[in-house]
């Protein structure tokens, strides 16, 4: 029984790291989606004037 314990676990480990590197370039993903939101929230509030500024220097970041 053992032996087959073993087996099992060599097999599920590197999937499970896979995942966990995969989740990580999400949250990167996603960090650069709320910055673009916030900055998108924040024109709107002064009429538009802002937007392309705005947007560039997000851009900027998330590269």
């Amino acid at each position: 029984m053992a032996r087959e314990y073993a087996i099992i676990e060599v097999i599920c480990k590197p999937m499970w790291e896979r995942a966990c590197s995969r989740k990580r370039l999400n949250i990167q993903h996603l960090c650069c989606l709320t910055h673009r939101f916030r900055e998108q929230a924040r024109s709107h509030t002064f009429g538009g004037k802002f937007s392309v500024f705005a947007c560039q220097s997000v851009d900027k970041s998330c590269k």
